[in-house]
């Protein structure tokens, strides 16, 4: 009878040891990190390169639309069906926007 009242006390008591032992040793908590130093960026955009003549800003871009509903302001809508064209910039060498807003 006194060893399974010794067993009853023992036991829970080794578990909770180790449950502790476990946390104690698997989670990180708040040691220091090691020191790492962090990658260096590539050198993007650092080399002069020769630009392709397909890269060069072009004068005009082609542009066409389907099915679109323009918002002229917040009643007047268009409704474009079919349009084909060409857009221009206003700037050289700046690009192209559309929406002027």
């Amino acid at each position: 009878m006194e060893k399974r009242r010794v067993l009853w006390v023992v036991v829970p008591v080794l578990l909770i040891i180790t449950l502790f032992a476990l946390f104690a040793c698997c989670c990180p908590g708040n040691r220091p990190a090691a020191a790492v130093a962090p990658p260096e960026p590539p050198p993007i955009g650092t080399a002069n390169l020769a630009v392709p003549t397909e890269a060069v800003p072009a004068r005009e871009t082609e542009t066409q639309m389907r099915n679109v509903l323009f918002h002229i302001d917040r009643t007047a809508v268009l409704h474009i069906h079919d349009l084909r064209g060409q857009m221009f910039d206003k700037e050289a060498g700046k690009p192209l926007n559309f929406d002027n807003k």
